[in-house]
């Protein structure tokens, strides 16, 4: 009978096990710790443990991936990889891999967002008609907008500076400033620019994302939107024209509703995550130890 070697057996635990123990178990587990009665733990790594549900789901993507049901050794021999992993895992964060790591940071930051809006439920008919109702002029406004904007990037500038110089835009552009020349004193290249052609309201997003499209759809004509951080930058927005359009139904749309009433949910579900977090750990800023903001 084959065996796992110990090389073997890690890479294929990690190649087979490593996202669906992640999301199927493990870091459910670390986000909201509980208590675990013994039944459910296959094996005991310091404060933390390998749960059952870990080890059945590890042993039924090997079974699926050799096509056959494994042995009570070799089923010892992925708990044991599971340990492994466990242990490595937990030095990882001794070492503080996951802080230090932009990429392994992200992933996490991630994981953690899923488990916060995982308990968003779907909406009714009812409650997506009501939406579109309440937010029809994001769903079939005006058929075109003549939009510019002036876009500062927070990629090779920190947010403050990037702030600062969006809202002098805002000043200048409100004092009467024509749009290029502040966008050529002011302004980056933008990720998406805006044609200078009026654009369907409906794509309006694609070019300045989502919170900032809604705030241009609400413009009069000639006013200077507030500046609108992304996580690209800051927006600026002027709006320059508007063609009314033909009304669409909420049947035409309704995909476009349900993907926007979801977003809108998920941003509320993670807001109160993070509230909840910053009530149970208070963050404390430089200012707010007497110190200057680095």
């Amino acid at each position: 009978m084959p065996r796992f070697g110990r090389t073997e057996g890690l890479l294929c635990i990690g190649m087979l096990a490593g996202v669906a123990l992640a999301s199927l178990g493990l870091v459910h587990e670390r986000a909201s710790p509980a208590p675990v009665v013994d039944g459910e733990v296959a094996a005991r790594v310091g404060d933390d443990m390998v749960s059952r549900t870990a080890l059945e789901t590890a042993v039924g993507l090997v079974e699926r991936d050799r096509r056959r049901p494994v042995t009570e050794e070799e089923r010892r021999q992925i708990l044991e990889r599971l340990v492994d992993e466990e242990l490595l895992f937990q030095q990882g964060l001794t070492l503080g891999i996951p802080r230090s790591d932009r990429k392994l940071r992200a992933d996490v930051v991630s994981a953690v967002i899923e488990v916060a809006t995982a308990e968003v439920a779907d909406p009714s008919s009812g409650e997506l008609r009501a939406f579109f109702e309440t937010h029809r002029t994001l769903f079939v406004g005006p058929a075109a907008l003549r939009m510019a904007q002036v876009f500062v990037s927070t990629a090779a500038r920190d947010d403050a500076q990037a702030a600062a110089i969006a809202l002098r835009a805002r000043d200048r552009l409100r004092g009467g400033e024509d749009i290029d020349s502040v966008r050529t004193g002011l302004g980056d290249p933008a990720p998406l620019e805006l044609p200078r052609a009026a654009v369907p309201a409906s794509r309006l997003r694609d070019y300045v994302g989502p919170a900032a499209a809604e705030v241009g759809l609400s413009l009069d004509i000639g006013v200077v939107s507030e500046p609108l951080l992304a996580p690209d930058g800051y927006r600026v927005l002027l709006l320059l024209g508007r063609e009314e359009a033909a009304g669409e139904t909420f049947e035409q749309r309704q995909d476009d509703v349900l993907a926007e009433y979801q977003r809108r949910q998920h941003e509320e579900a993670l807001r109160r995550y993070l509230d909840e977090l910053r009530r149970t750990q208070p963050p404390a800023l430089a200012s707010d130890l007497g110190a200057a903001l680095p």
